[in-house]
């Protein structure tokens, strides 16, 4: 049914009622709207065959109303403006913005009519030729687009027109073959073939498989398919045809003839075994290299399903079975593995890939497949297991973690040992950012640099640096060493190595230098308590100077006696004070209590180190270098709510000489606070009080007490 729909959009009742008489009495159906919004929501709703807009609207310029509506209805609806002045440069306006045409409202009652009709019938033209114009340039997109040779051939058999893949597969440009008979593309041989094709494919499009001559000569496969080009009256104007390279395909079916011949050759010299299984007679039939790889001559075997299970070895003869019901059951191809005793008893390791064929009513006739010995690998893979076994069970005795990087995807594997190392639950994700994060920050930038100058090819890599473990929190020192592997242009793509724990060998290291320097300082600090005690002991008789003095070098000697004697293992803390402070005790001015405890190696020598410098300070500059001043030293254990118990020792002296806190710290210092800290964990406080030095240590209590005494 015709649309005969217009929507007046006028603000004036007046304008409205003569367009709306006028109209009605041609038989249009009239719909108004008084403003412009309330016009472009039934533009929108009903779509009408042709608008009338006011060009002088009150609540928004008419123009505006049309460029929405140009945008909105485009190719849908005409629009015709209406305006009041007779103006053209406002109908030129209009017309530049998308209107069909405009009319002076002076003119309705005159003009309106014809306007309207001639406007919907040149919007109805135009419209049409938009729409083929756009057909065309989809078909035009379509022949592009398609990786299939097009052409149009005219009724007598002249080529029309020629698409872009056409010019590559025939290798004529559409200027040389356009207005050609299409029979320049025939092989001579199949010039009939063709033009019966042609015939045919007025009634019924048509397909052939032919071959074609290219321009250069060379004849090329193809595959021609022919349609009729009907015109509305059913006579036929041309055909179109399309057409597709099938050269490959040809060639893959020549060659394929070939790649099977050569596919036996294949088999026979790579031991590639062949059988068959006829399901209803019960027949295997093998090839003479499957017998060969069953360790049987041609002939030997027994040709049936039965034969063929005694073969298999008993633990896997189950899931051999199961595997052949399950592939009659689904109709589908399988591949297992499984193990043979040959004739002479060894084991074979069998991998076999078979089909089911059907027969004509499509149930399972046959078993066709292939058997491969895979006996050296498995036996390879089993020895590789083994060594690999008896790596990790070596790796893991000597505590070496495995790392690998895949530098391009930057992905990582560990062996369990380095998870262990690292304190981190197994598989935890570690790219080589989480693994800088986890470095030390004082160690990080050598550790990258150090990476960075092996993947540049400068040397392998190798790295000293500490960590925290993730799981308690405690430092450890760790060594790296690694290659980097290169691809064909000399860029890393992988970098392998191993990591070592070699926190006690630092450890030991540093202690071996703290040892170095106390050997050193302790003797210096020996001749100044020999002076010491030489002075205080000078005031008495030559007798008793010779016989006090003797005394506290021998002291000094046992003291030195007992460290090297029990080489600071389970030493008692009551034992190593009186030693360390024996050569004050005839004095009466050193006083100690304390439980009886049996401290550990690194308390003891931490602890001892600390009394022997705090002791000689004291003698030099401290409380027994007056003849009023004593020491306290104390120690206990101390317990805390919800907390360790901890380990606290003071030394305190009193009525000394006033003390200054030094103005440089010495190696004494050092001994005092930082090894205390560093060994034990301890919090240390060294008080330079008026009335004395105060010396505290506080540490968790397994830093300081030994599993065992002795």
């Amino acid at each position: 049914m015709t649309n005969r729909q217009v929507l007046v959009i006028d603000d004036s009742p007046e304008d409205r009622r003569v367009a709306c008489d006028v109209l009605n009495g041609a038989d249009y159906d009239v719909v108004e709207a008084v403003d412009g919004p309330r016009g472009l929501d039934a533009a929108r709703t009903l779509q009408p065959a042709c608008i009338l807009l006011d060009h002088g609207l009150p609540d928004v310029d008419g123009l505006d109303v049309l460029r929405t509506l140009s945008i909105d209805l485009a190719w849908q609806t005409p629009v015709v403006m209406m305006t009041g002045s007779r103006d053209p440069r406002i109908g030129a306006s209009a017309i530049k913005l998308g209107a069909e045409d405009f009319v002076v409202k002076s003119d309705i009652e005159i003009t309106l009519l014809q306007t309207v009709r001639h406007s919907m019938e040149r919007f109805a033209l135009r419209r049409a030729n938009h729409d083929a114009a756009t057909r065309n340039c989809e078909l035009a997109a379509l022949a592009s687009a398609c990786p299939l040779a097009l052409m149009t051939v005219s009724r007598n058999g002249e080529v029309r027109t020629w698409n872009t893949v056409a010019e590559l597969l025939y290798g004529y440009h559409s200027d040389a073959i356009i207005g050609r008979p299409v029979e320049t593309l025939w092989v001579s041989s199949e010039q009939e073939a063709h033009r019966i094709l042609y015939e045919e494919a007025i009634q019924n499009p048509r397909g052939m498989e032919s071959r074609h001559l290219r321009e250069d000569g060379r004849m090329i496969d193809v595959s021609v398919s022919v349609a009729a080009i009907k015109q509305p009256d059913g006579s036929v104007s041309g055909f179109a045809t399309c057409v597709e390279d099938i050269s490959r395909r040809k060639m893959g079916e020549r060659d394929l003839a070939l790649s099977e011949q050569r596919l036996r050759m294949a088999a026979e010299v790579g031991r590639i075994g062949t059988f068959e299984w006829n399901i209803k007679s019960d027949v295997v039939t093998w090839s003479d290299v499957m017998a060969q790889n069953a360790g049987m001559s041609p002939g030997q075997f027994g040709g049936t399903l039965a034969a063929f299970r005694q073969l298999v070895e008993s633990d896997d003869l189950p899931r051999v079975e199961s595997c052949i019901a399950r592939a009659l059951e689904d109709e589908q191809p399988y591949e297992i593995e499984f193990r043979m005793r040959k004739p002479d008893g060894s084991i074979r390791f069998a991998q076999t890939r078979g089909a089911v064929l059907g027969d004509e009513q499509g149930a399972a006739e046959r078993i066709f497949g292939i058997d491969m010995d895979v006996t050296s690998s498995r036996l390879a893979e089993a020895a590789l297991r083994e060594s690999e076994l008896r790596l990790s069970m070596a790796q893991s005795a000597a505590k070496i973690g495995i790392w690998d990087w895949h530098i391009l995807s930057n992905t990582t594997a560990f062996n369990s040992v380095y998870y262990e190392l690292y304190g981190l639950p197994p598989d935890t994700p570690n790219n080589y950012a989480d693994f800088l994060a986890r470095v030390h920050p004082t160690d990080r930038s050598h550790v990258d640099e150090s990476m960075k100058a092996a993947l540049a090819s400068e040397r392998p890599y190798e790295a000293e640096y500490r960590i925290q473990r993730a799981d308690d929190g405690e430092t450890r020192w760790f060594a790296a060493k690694g290659e980097v592997l290169f691809d064909r242009e000399e860029k890393p793509i992988r970098a392998l190595g191993a990591v070592f724990d070699i926190t006690e060998r630092k450890r030991a290291e540093q202690h071996a230098k703290l040892l170095s320097g106390e050997v050193n300082h302790r003797a210096k600090n020996l001749l100044d308590v020999v002076r010491n005690v030489a002075r205080r002991t000078a005031a008495t008789t030559i007798g008793e100077f010779r016989e006090k003095f003797d005394k506290r070098l021998s002291a000094l000697s046992i003291g030195q006696d007992l460290l090297v004697r029990r080489e600071w293992k389970g030493v008692s803390l009551e034992e190593l004070v009186r030693t360390q402070l024996e050569a004050f005790m005839d004095i009466d001015r050193v006083r100690f209590d304390g439980p009886d405890l049996a401290i550990n190696p690194r308390a003891s020598e931490c602890i001892g180190m600390s009394l022997h410098e705090l002791a000689t300070n004291a003698g030099k500059y401290g409380a027994l270098s007056n003849q009023e001043g004593s020491i306290r030293i104390s120690w206990s254990l101390d317990a805390q709510d919800d907390a360790p118990q901890r380990f606290s020792m003071t030394w305190r002296e009193i009525d000394g000489p006033a003390l200054d806190a030094p103005k440089h710290r010495g190696f004494g210092s050092t001994v005092l606070e930082e090894i205390s800290r560093w060994t034990l964990s301890a919090d240390v406080v060294l008080d330079f009080r008026p009335a004395g030095l105060v010396w505290r240590l506080s540490c968790p209590i397994d830093r300081v007490v030994a599993d065992a005494f002795g």
